[in-house]
């Protein structure tokens, strides 16, 4: 089997050995969530990374934790404001949301958000279990 390399200037390669190699990513992993201030929650539909690249207070709806388990969402604040994510797509009142002692449909960066800070989420399949975070969380809601 040939190794195929891709190169931003150059493209797809194929050539003697194994393996896919990649010498420019070709793609950005992180993910903008804008909107405007009267505008409803963004949505983030699958796994990923993402950036709060808005100014103001905004949140933002997770997927069903049910549709993607073992699936991992990483937020951060692009600016010191107050961001939040919600539950939204699962049923009204679903307790989503886990530090392991706190459960809630609602995790807010807490005030004191500073650029930069970010939560690291993992599906369980019924919840979105925090697997890491930088400043506070707080984690809220029925």
């Amino acid at each position: 089997m040939p190794k195929v390399t891709y190169d931003a200037a150059r493209g797809l390669i194929q050539e003697a050995g194994s393996g896919i190699q990649f010498e420019t990513t070709p793609f950005s992993p992180v993910q903008s969530l804008t909107g405007t201030q009267a505008g409803a929650d963004a949505a983030i539909s699958a796994p990923g990374v993402y950036l709060f690249n808005v100014n103001f207070v905004h949140s933002a709806s997770v997927p069903l934790a049910s549709a993607f388990p073992g699936g991992i969402v990483t937020l951060r604040a692009g600016y010191a404001r107050a961001y939040a994510l919600t539950g939204s797509a699962e049923a009204d009142g679903t307790k989503v949301f886990t530090d392991g002692t706190t459960r809630g449909s609602k995790l807010a960066f807490a005030s004191g958000v500073a650029v930069g800070d970010s939560v690291t989420l993992i599906s369980d399949g019924n919840s979105y279990c925090v697997m890491a975070r930088s400043g506070s969380i707080t984690i809220s809601g029925n």
